[in-house]
């Protein structure tokens, strides 16, 4: 017997407000239960709905029409949202930003999040960008809010929150929700401590974020061919920024770990994220570590930094038979094995 899908609490609460649910033409934002979507058609078979998506997974398990991409700039407005609250609370304020331009005059909000992933303290966001809060439910942990679209703020685009900064001369880009956000994060810069980068060869960086791992290996040994992948929208068009910046090229492409990759490396770098909202989370580098593997040239190394409390090395030894500690300090350790045959 299959296992029947598992609703969020967010989306569980969603569900239990559908009758509130008012509109013809619905944006759903982030909502990567499927049953909701469901259920939100079933609840409203006339209207037109339409999800959009910052990340890759969840836009793939969506699939046709919906939009993934950095911004959401449709050419007909909505008359009703259903935003379900990122998972990065410096992109809050960009995401209500862009999505109140989406709406018409008068369109119903809906806005829900868990209590421990920021909801109720982003009611002044809710306030800011589309207007007074109009009732609300609580359950399961979780809050949703409701508000009409009153407010008109300012025109925006993503540029408008592209972050530019710079390491040691090099120009970097970042918008918010993109790891390091404006700054080059220790464990980054121990990763390229002492770092023996080869003259040639395909490199790949899983999980590139703002680029600044993938451009520096470019800058070294110009005649690299670099691959940088990550789930983020918003991570992608930062690399892209980043590289463009010092006129550097790659092939950028949104990629599941690896699902989208093809092809073996001789060399593969990755700074992988460790966090799922507040929570830590270790599935994305275990199958970082355990599908590298089969993406290396005999001979390739795959080399990562992480936290120095995050049991990697266990995963290394399963798939690789042998690692070896790098680099060690009290807050990070960077691991390399490399493929034998």
């Amino acid at each position: 017997m299959s296992r029947k899908p598992q609703i969020s609490l967010p989306g569980q609460l969603v569900i239990r407000n559908l009758e509130k649910l008012r509109g013809e033409r619905i944006l759903l934002f982030d909502c990567a239960d499927r049953e909701v979507v469901a259920a939100i058609r079933g609840s409203l078979p006339t209207a037109s709905v339409e999800e959009f998506f910052l990340e890759y997974p969840e836009y793939l398990a969506a699939g046709e029409g919906a939009t993934f991409g950095a911004w959401f700039a449709p050419e007909k407005t909505f008359d009703c949202l259903v935003l379900f609250l990122p998972k990065s609370r410096p992109l809050i304020e960009m995401v209500f930003a862009m999505l109140s331009q989406c709406l018409e005059p008068g369109a119903s909000v809906y806005v829900v999040g868990a209590n421990d992933a920021g909801i109720k303290s982003a009611t002044k966001h809710v306030r800011a960008a589309f207007g007074e809060i109009v009732s609300s439910d609580a359950a399961r942990h979780c809050t949703v809010y409701e508000a009409k679209k009153e407010v008109a703020g300012p025109e925006v685009t993503l540029a408008s929150f592209e972050h530019s900064f710079t390491y040691e001369g090099m120009p970097l880009k970042s918008f918010p929700g993109v790891f390091g956000l404006g700054r080059v994060d220790d464990g980054s810069k121990l990763l390229l401590k002492g770092m023996n980068v080869p003259s040639k060869g395909r490199v790949l960086d899983v999980g590139c974020g703002d680029g600044f791992l993938g451009a520096v290996l470019k800058l070294k040994s110009p005649a690299l061919v670099l691959e940088c992948v990550d789930s983020s929208a918003l991570a992608l068009e930062a690399t892209r920024l980043t590289l463009e910046a010092n006129g550097l090229e790659a092939k950028i492409y949104p990629s599941d770990a690896f699902s989208a990759v093809q092809g073996e490396f001789d060399l593969i770098i990755s700074n992988p994220p460790f966090h799922a909202g507040v929570h830590t989370e270790y599935r994305v580098a275990e199958r970082i570590i355990r599908d590298s593997i089969a993406h290396l040239r005999v001979g390739g190394r795959l080399r990562l930094v992480a936290n120095s409390f995050l049991p990697y090395e266990r995963i290394l030894a399963e798939t690789f038979g042998e690692y070896k500690a790098i680099a060690r300090t009290a807050s990070f350790k960077v691991l390399e094995a490399v493929r034998t045959s």
